[in-house]
């Protein structure tokens, strides 16, 4: 019978605990659980702190003879106590007791600490005569320290030893649930803060599509008010389009809170990031970027959606001005660099009278020079008709392999200077529909780089069909593309950082160019290749009209 009354008062000790996640609040219940369900009349609690075990909390009595004993504390601590440290390390018997997890009885404790001089000057400190240790221990972490006097004369029975260290397990997990949950807590707030101050917008939309979280920067930037954002719909606050003027986001759905509906590998989730336009609470349409991220767990559930979108459009004037810049220099360029490239031809034909070799070797480099700038003029003029959607293609079945063999043959002498071998595999038919001119371009950029950056070996122009389409690919033995700039290498102006590259003068357009084309052509474009072993960059495009 005395073993179901201690097992019920386990119970309600343990269960006085459940449900705190307040970690001072908990402190102050498990003495206090300790008191109301086995009556101890001083029990203490020690938490670590980063010099040791420090006081924490404590349940005291002092009850006068004959009185019932008061449910608060009515004892003061000595002053003392709360400068006292313990260390588990430095206490032999404690450290022992932490390792086995096993709660432990020391009588006289003043007098029988002979080595724990913590805990024998925390016995001095408290009067104790008898207490009981219990170790709270999770996973091998220390997580504070019970320590329960036991009253004058009277000794507590040996089993209820054991049922303190079920206690004290319980009182473990219940402490370091708590730390957790207030850790959360200020992660949580940590992360709120940094999302409210964030210069660009933020929305956080939940798997019912409602909206959960806004910034202030999101409110004023589309107009709305809080009662128009929170718990709203997405797709009836949300106005997005791309900007072709297709709608992303409004009406019925939202395709970019949707992208990941239809179920995603674990651990994977749904981006979209481009420029779009978003309309505001009056109606007008707002150039942004805007960025969204579908976040899934580990099952590739879908838990939320977040968007974040900043506005550009002084990004968008500033990018404008410099286009129309770079097409007027450009164009002003063009004209006396031409005339400065025919005088020299000219003059290095004779034209001019007989010139000495040393004069002719000047002459030269300046020619060299001026072909140099003329075709940075060209790439320069070619990437702003891009940009400004300029281009026309006049697009009719022709032959590649045509145009391929009179590239070669314009850029055989190059080829020849550097000891290169540079050939075609023929394919026939080679019919395709393109753009003779912007065929020629992208033929020129790809065989050019290649003769460019290969000192030695060979450069292959090879065909194939696929699907619809026909695949010309350029293979050389140069100097190769690392890992890391591969998928940079189509972008504006992008030139790769190493020394051997530098010294070959690439302006970073011609690739960008012969991807704009290709694409604009109804073709794709990629590249392999392996650093120090060469690179093959290939490009389709479909098949003549007829052709299969």
């Amino acid at each position: 019978m005395e073993e179901d009354s201690h097992l019920a008062n386990l119970y309600k000790s343990v269960s006085s605990l459940k449900g705190i996640l307040n970690y001072e609040t908990l402190a102050e219940v498990i003495p206090l659980s300790l008191y109301e369900s086995f009556g101890f009349e001083r029990t203490f609690l020690f938490l670590p702190q980063l010099e040791g075990l420090k006081y924490a909390a404590s349940y005291l009595t002092s009850p006068a003879e004959g009185e019932a004993r008061p449910r608060r504390p009515t004892e003061k601590l000595p002053p003392s106590l709360k400068d006292l440290t313990i260390k588990v390390d430095r206490n032999p018997q404690l450290k022992q007791a932490f390792r086995e997890k096993k709660t432990f009885r020391q009588i006289n404790p003043q007098k029988t600490f002979t080595k724990e001089k913590d805990l024998q000057n925390l016995a001095k400190t408290l009067d104790l005569e008898s207490a009981i240790f219990i170790p709270l221990v999770l996973a091998d972490e220390d997580l504070g320290l019970i320590l329960v006097e036991e009253g004058k004369g009277e000794k507590l029975e040996e089993d209820i030893l054991a049922i303190l260290d079920t206690f004290g397990d319980s009182a473990a997990l219940a402490l370091e649930n708590a730390h957790l949950y207030g850790e959360t807590l200020k992660t949580s707030e940590n992360y709120r803060t940094i999302l409210e101050q964030m210069g660009d917008g933020v929305l956080m939309i939940e798997p019912n599509h409602q909206i959960s979280f806004y910034n202030e920067e999101a409110r004023k930037t589309l107009g709305f008010s809080e009662e128009e954002l929170l718990g709203k719909e997405e797709h009836r606050v949300l106005n997005i389009f791309d900007l072709k003027g297709k709608r992303l986001c409004g009406e019925q759905e939202c395709l970019i809170a949707n992208m990941a509906k239809s179920g995603l590998p674990a651990g994977k989730a749904g981006v979209f990031s481009g420029e779009v336009f978003m309309e505001t609470a009056d109606k007008g349409r707002l150039p942004a970027f805007l960025h969204t991220r579908t976040i899934c767990n580990v099952k590739g559930e879908v838990v939320g959606t977040v968007l974040i979108f900043r506005e550009i459009t002084k990004e968008l004037e500033l990018e404008r001005t410099r286009r129309e810049f770079v097409a007027m220099a450009s164009h002003e360029l063009r004209t006396p660099l031409t005339g400065v490239k025919g005088f020299l031809d000219m003059v290095l034909e004779g034209d001019a009278g007989k010139i000495n070799p040393q004069v002719r070797t000047y002459l030269e480099d300046a020619y060299e020079s001026t072909e140099r700038m003329v075709r940075l003029v060209e790439d320069l003029l070619s990437a702003s008709r891009v940009e400004r959607g300029k281009i026309e293609f006049k697009l009719q079945n022709i032959d590649l392999l045509a145009v391929a063999s009179e590239v070669v043959t314009d850029l055989s002498e190059a080829a020849k200077r550097k000891g290169l071998k540079l050939e075609i595999v023929p394919l026939r038919p080679s019919q395709v529909q393109a753009d003779p001119d912007k065929l020629r371009e992208i033929l020129i950029n790809l065989v050019g780089n290649a003769i460019k950056f290969t000192d030695e070996g060979e450069i292959m122009i090879s065909f194939q069909t696929e699907k619809g389409k026909l695949i010309t690919s350029v293979k050389d033995t140069g100097i190769g593309i690392a890992k890391k700039d591969q998928p940079h290498i189509f972008k504006r102006f992008y030139t790769v950082e190493t020394t051997l590259a530098r010294e070959r003068h690439g302006t970073g357009l011609g690739l960008y160019i012969s991807k704009q084309l290709v694409e604009g052509m109804g073709g794709e474009i990629w590249l392999e290749s392996e650093l120090g072993k060469g690179s093959t960059f290939s490009f389709s495009l479909p098949l003549a009209k007829g052709k299969k």
